[in-house]
């Protein structure tokens, strides 16, 4: 059974879906509007109070929603590791060559 959050939550979700059926194929846009009713459910007082805020002072989440995300790249661990090197001479290539 749903608490009333969630079913408060879902109730958005539908009628925005509703009014911007783009929006629920977009992953990035989708977990921005997920996470936006989650703080304003979670507090509604302090949500109000800093959106009024970010609004008051022109903040950039007001002017544009997010761009849908590309790709992302996993970041290798920094230590530093010695690259390994082959190295052939011609006459292992010739011997190879024979042996074949």
């Amino acid at each position: 059974m749903m608490t009333t959050n969630e079913q408060q939550k879902k109730k958005w979700l539908d009628a925005i879906y509703k009014d911007y059926p783009a929006l629920k194929n977009d992953t990035l846009k989708h977990h921005f509007i997920n996470e936006m009713i989650e703080s304003y459910l979670a507090d509604e007082k302090k949500f109000k109070a800093e959106a009024y805020k970010a609004k008051k002072e022109n903040a950039e989440i007001f002017k544009e929603a997010p761009t849908e995300v590309v790709a992302i790249t996993k970041i290798e661990d920094t230590e530093e590791k010695k690259p390994q090197v082959t190295v052939t001479f011609d006459e292992d290539i010739e011997e190879d060559n024979k042996n074949q």
